[in-house]
């Protein structure tokens, strides 16, 4: 009887592994809605440091996932803007779909007061 419990457990724990990968899959192949923040670029996590004016982007550490994505373009868009970034960072404490572009990056989209935007980014 314990074998057949633990059995259902194992089963269930692969069953939110696979729907984890496939969902993070699917977050890599097409648009995203989301949200931005800004940050003043410096040294970032793939090892290239970027200055002020560079457009530039840390994403999740799930999307991250230990620099697969690093020197890859993004397209990014807020209401009818539309910017292209590359990826040089990892933000840490952002979920999945959190973005969190160079301040020159989010500034083309609008005004840094705002703090957080809602957007539609993707890889291309």
């Amino acid at each position: 009887m314990e074998r057949s419990h633990f059995t259902m457990h194992i089963q269930r724990f692969a069953g939110v592994l696979t729907t984890v990968a496939l969902t993070m899959a699917e977050l890599i192949t097409g648009a995203i809605g989301g949200s931005a923040t800004w940050f003043e670029p410096g040294m970032g996590a793939c090892g290239v440091e970027s200055g002020e004016n560079d457009m530039v982007v840390a994403i999740s550490a799930q999307i991250y996932d230990s620099g697969k994505h690093c020197h890859e373009r993004m397209r990014v868009q807020y209401k009818s803007k539309t910017i292209e970034v590359t990826v040089l960072d990892e933000c840490p404490n952002c979920d999945a779909t959190h973005i969190d572009l160079g301040q020159a990056a989010f500034e083309k989209l609008a005004d840094k007061n705002l703090g957080l935007i809602p957007v539609t980014w993707e890889f291309i």
